[in-house]
């Protein structure tokens, strides 16, 4: 082949090339309009603290790809944005009974988070679209949950394949024997032996299994995991558990937003009791909760965390206790300030998990009427 000719044949193929990542680019900008729009939309029709947690999220979290990032930092936006994101905006949806938005999201998630193997990846970088090539057990059973219920809400059988289909790589992907667990990295192509306790939301399980029977095992591993750990615990919960040597992990320090998880897991006030009064006892003779514990009870640090406070007012929601809501909704209204979200108003510094678990908590509250 001639030096002209071969020229002319690569000039062709870049061309190609550019005509196909400038459709991309595109259809990714199309569908960032549409998230905004949707998202406006919503605006419209809220009102109060959720709308203003709403206009927050819109104006300062979402990229031109409509892509939610998971922080702000120093007023600039996070490198990232997390499947747990995308799961709690759809899980917003829901509750809501918003068919649009919880479209444009899955329609995002979809198709940046989902890998060729089939399971949904734990985050990516928003400039380059590079997935972080692991899965979070967590993070996927929401949005397999999520969809099967929007099968159910919204009528659609599309979700209800979708789900199904994410249902079944966490299957391949993210469990080991007769048990779920924590993450499969796919660099390297291996996964983990072992399970946080505040990943096995038996609600979210119970749902899944309704839909993919092979689901019901791991329903009932769940629940003897839930159970045994009780035996293990005083105010506090192990927070891991091994497979192989089929034994709990009780920590020196406590994360407190994964021992509320591990709490709203379990349910049952009766089994919990020691951990919702130590809890109800801080607030009202200490009026706060740190974000961490030594596991005695007394506190490791005496840092503050508003996802602490946010995701306690989802377990009290849950348990109908107002008294502590209405405790849990003065400390929740220190975090903001005018115009701005839920956070660090001294360092501008925000976490999307925040916002979206006050605005989950919002219409929870207002479907239940509590």
């Amino acid at each position: 082949m001639s030096i002209k000719k071969l020229s002319s044949t690569l000039i062709v193929i870049l061309l190609i090339i550019a005509s196909i990542f400038s459709f991309s680019l595109v259809r990714d900008y199309l569908l960032g309009y549409r998230v905004k729009r949707v998202l406006d939309e919503t605006i419209l029709n809220s009102s109060g603290l959720e709308k203003d947690i709403l206009n927050f999220i819109r104006k300062r979290f979402l990229d031109s790809r409509g892509l939610v990032a998971s922080e702000i930092r120093n007023d600039e936006l996070g490198k990232y944005s997390l499947l747990e994101s995308m799961g709690q905006l759809m899980e917003y949806a829901l509750i809501t009974e918003n068919p649009s938005l919880f479209e444009t999201t899955w329609k995002l998630t979809k198709r940046y988070f989902l890998s060729p193997r089939g399971y949904l990846c734990w985050r990516i970088d928003r400039k380059t679209l590079v997935k972080d090539d692991a899965t979070s057990l967590l993070d996927s059973l929401r949005i397999a949950n999520a969809l099967i219920k929007a099968y159910e809400v919204f009528k659609e059988e599309k979700y209800l394949k979708d789900g199904i289909y994410i249902g079944e790589n966490i299957i391949r992907f993210n469990s080991y024997d007769k048990y779920l667990i924590d993450y499969f990295d796919g660099r390297v192509g291996r996964a983990n032996r072992s399970v946080s306790l505040f990943y096995l939301n038996l609600e979210m399980l119970s749902k899944i299994s309704q839909y993919i029977p092979r689901f019901k095992v791991f329903y009932e591993s769940s629940k003897k995991i839930l159970e045994g750990a009780l035996r293990e615990s005083n105010i506090f919960f192990p927070i891991h558990y091994d497979i192989a040597s089929s034994t709990y992990h009780i920590p020196s320090m406590v994360n407190m937003i994964e021992q509320i998880y591990i709490a709203i897991n379990i349910s049952d006030y009766n089994l919990i009791k020691l951990f919702v009064d130590f809890v109800s006892t801080e607030l009202k003779e200490e009026g706060r909760i740190y974000a961490s514990y030594l596991w005695n009870g007394k506190e490791a640090t005496r840092d503050e965390s508003f996802g602490v406070y946010a995701s306690l007012s989802i377990l009290f929601l849950n348990l109908k206790d107002r008294e502590i809501l209405d405790i849990l909704l003065d400390k929740i209204g220190e975090f903001k300030l005018e115009d701005y979200g839920f956070g660090d108003h001294k360092n501008r510094n925000f976490y999307i998990f925040d916002q979206l678990e006050v605005l989950t908590f919002l219409a929870k509250r207002k479907e239940s009427m509590i």
